[in-house]
């Protein structure tokens, strides 16, 4: 988690003008304004998570997942929401559940390291769940491949600026056709230590397929989407952090073809040089090709939705449970999304996940929703050997767990294994830590009947 040091020492500073009264909350169109004071710094800041602002849609009810990520007893502060701090633990979780009338939410770490989740649920307009990864820095730009203002879909671009100063961001439109500035979507200002909600179908015309980015002229922000989407056949809620990079390969360790289920691959080309995109399917045993995904062309300054339904056939439309692995065969870096789509007996919903940039050896995986029926984990090897896995599961004030047959698992050079969780997470809310023999990626996956949605949460690399 590098790149700690510039936030922590900027976010001192904004929570010390905070307690002196000088901050409050700026929202717009889905937010609301709120000038909640917070409580003053310690002396030293060890780590500072920024987290979503709470969602003000209908009915939505959000809880915080805090980890400890470091060996040493933590004092840790809910900026914004709680007065007093706690103490937490190595190996132990602590939770809290809000609602949409509090301001936005930093979490502290005084003395040690922490990771930081939002899992919640959503009732109105839409029934669906959510889960995203607080951030770990702000940054000058933010990319979304996977979005839509079709008349069943309800896009909002969530922007913080947790600094003192006041950001000016503008966002920019990606299509097949290239990329679009509107006036109206310039210069935006993000007062300090604001939110402001974007609900993009103000703005943009009916479109089933459309990308963004959001880039900070002034300051330094932190950016989630959330897409609510309604229909006969599916319906649900997705959030996820941007990203703030491009790469040339990414990595999508769940996925699925097959009936029911409907997987795309959206990506923007940033760059001013054409891409050249090639999507591997990894299955339980092997990594496969399907010729239809090989060299796929996204132009210059444009975005492109790659569908399986259209481009997987044959015996790999059979493979059931797949990864995919995003690579762009000219050196030209991308930015990619996946969206899931169920409608299937036993599964209904729609999630949508960055992908990982880089294997690892250890990783940190979030609740993927706040009350789980199916929990899992979802790996795939990276490695030209077979990988062994241990997999620990982190509670709320209790020790960590370490059942059994979570230990030793095997996964297959290029291969994929899903490792099921429900039995010992129960519907409660737990982070899971995942060591590796070798080089693998990790992600998090549920379903919540209450919520009638599926959840996709990526790991962070440790």
């Amino acid at each position: 988690m590098n790149g700690y040091s510039r936030d922590t020492l900027l976010a001192a500073a904004v929570f010390a003008l905070i307690a002196a009264g000088a901050l409050a909350d700026t929202l717009m169109g889905s937010f609301e304004a709120s000038s909640a004071p917070r409580s003053r710094v310690a002396p030293v800041v060890v780590a500072t998570m920024f987290c979503p602002p709470p969602l003000r849609t209908g009915e939505a009810a959000q809880r915080i997942v805090v980890a400890a990520a470091s060996d040493s007893e933590t004092t840790l502060g809910i900026e914004g929401l709680e007065a007093r701090r706690r103490e937490l633990l190595p190996g132990r979780l602590t939770t809290t559940v809000f609602r949409g009338d509090a301001p936005p939410i930093d979490i502290v770490g005084y003395g040690g390291r922490v990771d930081a989740y939002v899992a919640g649920t959503i009732r109105r307009p839409v029934r669906g769940s959510v889960a995203a990864v607080c951030a770990p820095q702000a940054a000058s730009d933010w990319y979304f491949p996977a979005g839509s203002t079709a008349l069943n879909s309800d896009e909002r671009l969530i922007v913080y600026n947790p600094f003192p100063e006041d950001a000016v961001v503008t966002v920019t439109l990606y299509g097949r056709r290239g990329r679009s500035n509107k006036a109206n979507l310039a210069d935006i200002p993000i007062a300090g230590g604001g939110s402001v909600g974007i609900q993009l179908n103000d703005f943009v015309p009916t479109r089933g397929f459309v990308s963004a980015s959001v880039h900070a002229e002034r300051g330094r922000v932190v950016v989630w989407k959330l897409l609510l989407r309604s229909g006969d056949q599916v319906s649900g809620a997705e959030m996820t952090l941007g990203a703030s990079n491009t790469s040339d390969i990414w990595y999508f360790p769940e996925g699925a073809v097959g009936t029911g289920t409907d997987e795309a691959i959206s990506v923007i080309n940033p760059q001013d040089a054409e891409a050249l995109v090639t999507v591997s399917l990894v299955s339980a045993e092997e990594t496969v090709q399907p010729p239809k995904l090989v060299d796929v062309v996204v132009p210059p300054q444009s975005s492109r939705l790659i569908s399986f339904v259209d481009r997987v056939g044959g015996a790999h439309s059979r493979l059931g449970g797949v990864g995919a692995i995003v690579r762009t065969t000219n050196g030209v870096p991308i930015v990619a999304e996946r969206t899931l789509r169920y409608a299937t007996e036993s599964l209904e919903g729609v999630s949508s996940e960055m992908g990982a940039t880089e294997p690892a050896r250890n990783w940190r995986l979030g609740p993927a929703s706040a009350s789980p029926d199916n929990d899992a984990l979802v790996v795939i090897n990276a490695d030209s050997e077979p990988v062994t896995l241990d997999v620990t599961l982190l509670q709320v004030e209790r020790d960590p767990r370490s059942p059994g047959a979570l230990q030793g698992i095997r996964v297959p050079p290029g291969g994929r294994f899903k490792v099921p969780l429900a039995r010992w997470t129960g519907g409660i809310p737990m982070v899971a830590l995942v060591t590796a023999s070798g080089e693998i990626v990790a992600e998090r996956v549920a379903y919540s009947e209450s919520d009638a949605d599926v959840g996709a949460l990526m790991g962070t690399r440790i």
